[in-house]
């Protein structure tokens, strides 16, 4: 394949693993990134990979990093955060320069932008599909939706993605997750929830990849994930077998000491100026009891319909885990 490529995010997992994805492809790479960005999972060395720092705030000079580009995958964003003005500045604003840049670059093919199955709400009796009023429940998810919309109106053609929960190697995230298992054989539910989508990022990044210069994602909006259903202690149990753990013990934890949990959790990170995933606004997401959506769309128009075997997955992501000495 050819064609020149830009990146946002590339200094996390999902955008590194994307720029990772594309390079094997020989396509030409733009890996946008701030000053302050990490450049740990980029290959400097590749002829491919231009990496170029710009300020996301000056779209006169995103349209002069992006000018020779063919498709703009927009993947940075902020996914922490106590307040509305985190998630504004982070996804709303961010995309909107990202967007007007684009438009202004005149040449630009396909914009697509990786949004959150937070922009679309919980669901309640089915799972939700790609024709549901959006009805976020969060700042994050309304930053998301927002950011969609923005997408939408500006005469791009797009491709927007929903992906549910993400693992894999290089995620942080659920590291927790996986050391609550291994450490203490322990996982928990709320109010016996909640219900959710997963997908894995060699999945997710092999959907990117196949919906690049394809005619069948212009103008679409995708739920991501591999079709099955989990609660947080369905999902540990898998990981435990592959630890090796004979007992699992399942903590139920009421609603009401989650908020406090996060209350706390909120005035911890004012103290020490450290953002975190579990405040008020993340529990207003894990108090709903489901989060589904169909992957119909996903399948019938892109034709993935074959995803990585969970536990397969699941190892790799414990051996990536275990090689950095990470668990």
């Amino acid at each position: 394949m050819s064609g020149k490529i830009t990146v946002t995010g590339g200094s996390g997992f999902v955008g590194s693993c994307i720029i990772d994805a594309l390079l094997k492809e020989n396509f030409r790479v733009n890996a946008l990134l701030r000053k302050t960005s990490s450049r740990k999972y980029l290959e400097q060395n590749n002829p491919l990979l231009n990496i170029k720092t710009v300020d996301f705030s000056d779209t006169s000079a995103i349209s002069n990093a992006i000018r020779d580009s063919d498709v703009v995958i927009h993947v940075a964003g902020t996914i922490k955060g106590s307040k509305f003005s985190a998630f504004k500045h982070g996804n709303i604003y961010l995309t909107k320069n990202m967007v007007d840049a684009a438009a202004r670059a005149k040449n630009i093919r396909q914009f697509v932008f990786m949004s959150s199955q937070s922009a679309a709400g919980p669901s309640n009796t089915r799972p939700l599909n790609e024709e549901d009023a959006p009805h976020p429940v969060s700042f994050y998810g309304l930053s998301k939706k927002l950011a969609e919309e923005y997408v939408k109106k500006s005469g791009l053609p797009y491709t927007i993605f929903r992906p549910s929960a993400i693992f894999g190697a290089r995620d942080r995230e659920m590291l927790a997750i996986f050391k609550m298992i291994k450490h203490y054989n322990l996982s928990f539910e709320i109010n016996k929830g909640p219900w959710f989508n997963i997908i894995y990022i060699k999945d997710l990044v092999n959907i990117v990849m196949k919906s690049i210069f394809n005619n069948s994602a212009m103008n679409e909006t995708f739920f991501l994930n591999n079709g099955q259903s989990y609660t947080p202690y369905t999902f540990a149990r898998l990981i435990s077998q592959l630890l090796g753990k004979k007992h699992l013990f399942k903590l139920k934890v009421p609603a009401n000491g989650l908020l406090m949990l996060a209350i706390l959790n909120e005035y911890y990170c004012k103290l020490t100026g450290v953002e975190t995933i579990l405040t008020r606004e993340k529990y207003r997401e894990l108090s709903k009891n489901q989060w589904l959506a169909s992957n119909e769309k996903l399948k019938e128009k892109l034709s993935y319909k074959v995803f990585y075997p969970m536990t397969e997955a699941l190892s790799e992501t414990i051996e990536w885990y275990n090689s950095k000495s990470l668990l």
